[in-house]
């Protein structure tokens, strides 16, 4: 009788099974030994004490160990990744059929989705969020049964960019629903959000992936230092498509650095005084006359801005860096924003070089984390002023965008 097939078998490429499994045997090398077959220089690095002259582990074990550990869940059930972009493209590369399979999303959402699909060769179906920038799940998952090669569905909760938190309890309703796709539910801002993560479901369910990263709450942005968490056979299956050596020595250590267990209580203050920075400036409303409410994390506040000029912007604008799914989508749609103020100092960008900006977009595409800023959009066919309700956030202004008036 034949083992059962898993659903990571069932799903993935047949170029990715026909690969051997990943070998994470390794425990790392011996500092004093010399790995003839590696042909590693022989003399220490110059400028820094950190042994960047080895080669790092394939997997780091330590790490590994202690990021399941920090989400609740064994070794097997986690794959170390270059940030959650690196686990969103492992995932796309080790299931989608180029010209066949395809991804689901709902946007707006993180670009990144669609973008490592496109490298793939993958279709994406866009179920767009409603009015409230809110998951429509049930429609999700009638356009994913009716199209029937959707391998991946991708949730970000809490979003990027609205800030919207998608309940557990719906995606884990979107996962029965849909036995024979993996759900992806990107947690990058969880911690953020007063939401229980789903790792440890997502470590006994074949189709169901949680991505976490250390970028966000644990301020290793530029070490880059991600992870897939999901049940063991889909995290293996996933693993042969990743590269020999993800992460460099000095993210590792970076990484092993933050998470030691003493500095677990300094993460959760600086946590905890983002969000009361957050509140606090939310909660100081330049006008509540349209406010309606809008994500951040979980939470609803109304925050409603004037014109640009009356923000001390000037009528012709300035351009400012932002993020660019929001300005892609509310560029070619009708009665959005015309003023968006946002808690970051942006750069300035010309509305000529903005890439996702629509036909609409006034200027601006999206911000950058700091303290005050703001993006100016047109409507595509009216040029009265839509009032907007926007989150102040210190965390960072692709987590939390607001909710408008048409």
């Amino acid at each position: 009788m034949s083992a059962r097939q898993s659903l990571a078998e069932k799903l993935a490429r047949p170029e990715i099974r026909a690969l051997a499994p990943f070998d994470i045997a390794e425990t790392g090398p011996d500092p004093d030994a010399i790995l003839l077959d590696s042909n590693e220089s022989p003399f220490a690095p110059m400028g820094t004490d950190v042994p960047v002259n080895r080669y790092p582990e394939s997997q780091p074990q330590a790490l590994r160990a202690r990021m399941a550990a920090l989400y609740g869940v064994e070794r097997e059930n986690l794959w170390v990744t270059r940030g959650a972009d690196d686990a969103i493209e492992l995932l796309v590369r080790s299931f989608c059929n180029p010209g066949e399979d395809a991804i689901a999303i709902s946007s707006p959402t993180f670009t990144a989705y669609e973008r490592f699909a496109a490298v793939q060769g993958a279709r994406v179906i866009d179920v767009a969020l409603d009015s409230d920038f809110d998951l429509r799940a049930d429609a999700l998952a009638e356009a994913i049964l009716a199209d029937g090669k959707v391998k991946l569905a991708f949730v970000c909760s809490p979003a990027n960019p609205t800030g919207n938190v998608v309940p557990p309890a719906d995606i884990l309703a979107l996962a029965d629903r849909l036995p024979d796709t993996i759900v992806v539910a990107d947690e990058a801002y969880v911690e953020f959000a007063e939401v229980e993560s789903l790792a440890r479901e997502a470590a006994t369910r074949e189709n169901l992936v949680v991505l976490r990263t250390l970028s966000k709450a644990f301020g290793l942005a530029g070490a880059r230092v991600g992870a897939l968490v999901g049940h063991p056979d889909t995290v293996a299956m996933t693993s042969r498509a990743s590269p020999f050596y993800p992460l460099p020595v000095p993210s590792i250590e970076a990484a092993m650095a933050a998470l030691g267990p003493s500095r677990r209580s300094l993460h959760e203050r600086r946590i905890a005084e983002l969000l009361d920075e957050r509140d606090a400036g939310a909660h100081e409303r330049v006008d509540h006359a349209a406010g309606r409410g809008v994500g951040h994390g979980g939470e609803a506040v109304g925050h409603a801005v004037g014109r640009g000029e009356e923000l001390g912007f000037g009528s012709a604008g300035r351009g400012f860096r932002g993020v660019g799914g929001l300005a892609g989508h509310l560029g070619g749609r009708t009665g959005l924003v015309n003023d968006l103020l946002r808690n970051g100092f942006a750069h300035s960008w010309p509305p000529s070089s903005c890439p996702s900006a629509g036909a609409g977009a006034k200027f601006g595409c999206t911000m950058r984390p700091s303290r005050v800023s703001a993006v100016a959009f047109t409507s595509s066919s009216s040029q009265s002023i839509a009032n907007a309700l926007v989150s102040l956030s210190t965390i960072t202004p692709s987590t939390n965008v607001s909710r408008f008036l048409a």
